[in-house]
């Protein structure tokens, strides 16, 4: 189903109100939809989607079958291709909720620690962020100060100067753990979508050099 995504998402946090997930498993390929014909393929898709939580999903039922219309498919009907997708939708679908399971026993350890509800009190860190944040620092009292806590997530920048080199344009080193540095930009991410005007870290980083500031970081993070 080529393009499929871009109508409808992949919004694997609740895998079993999935509408993309359903779909896949319901309709196959586009092949399927095509004989179906446009009558039929509509009101079977409203069928589908009102048996999941998103409003906007009946909407986008005709776009989808004029995305049918104008897909060329190579593999159609194939009984073997259809067995495959079912299998990587339960696939998805099993992941996802193991991952549930185990971050919600991480956040029942988390929520034990005294800085676990500061943590939790920043602005753009969830009941997700949270555990894996505080999972992937791990102790914080190894760390003697706020700017080791920086270098080890590896969001720290390197010197404007070392013997003849002066730096013009200094990126973050990323020489700490990824995987921490992954979800301290998903807060910043959370921070510009939200745009909390009362946090001083989104006040900080919504002046003009802050602002290049978080983009670099970003960019780095990408990366």
């Amino acid at each position: 189903m080529p393009g499929i995504t871009t109508i409808l998402p992949l919004k694997s946090r609740d895998p079993d109100n999935c509408v993309l997930l359903r779909f896949i498993k319901r309709f196959k390929s586009f092949d399927v939809i095509r004989k179906m014909g446009k009558t039929r393929f509509l009101d079977s898709y409203q069928v589908l989607v009102k048996k999941t939580k998103d409003r906007f999903a009946g909407s986008k039922g005709l776009a989808i079958y004029e995305l049918v219309l104008s897909s060329v498919t190579t593999r159609g009907e194939n009984p073997l291709s259809a067995m495959t997708q079912d299998q990587c939708v339960d696939l998805v679908s099993t992941s996802q909720k193991a991952a549930d399971e185990i971050n919600l026993q991480m956040r029942i350890i988390a929520e034990t620690m005294p800085e676990y509800k500061v943590l939790r009190s920043m602005a753009g860190v969830g009941d997700r962020l949270g555990p894996i944040i505080l999972g992937e620092i791990g102790d914080i009292r190894r760390f003697h100060s706020g700017k080791a806590l920086n270098a080890y997530a590896g969001n720290d920048a390197p010197p404007y100067q070392s013997g003849q080199f002066e730096s013009r344009n200094r990126h973050i080193s990323k020489r700490g753990n990824p995987a921490l540095r992954k979800a301290c930009f998903e807060v910043m991410q959370a921070l510009k979508l939200t745009k909390p005007q009362d946090d001083p870290v989104y006040l900080f980083c919504s002046k003009g050099t802050g602002r290049e500031t978080i983009q670099r970081s970003q960019n780095g993070c990408r990366q």
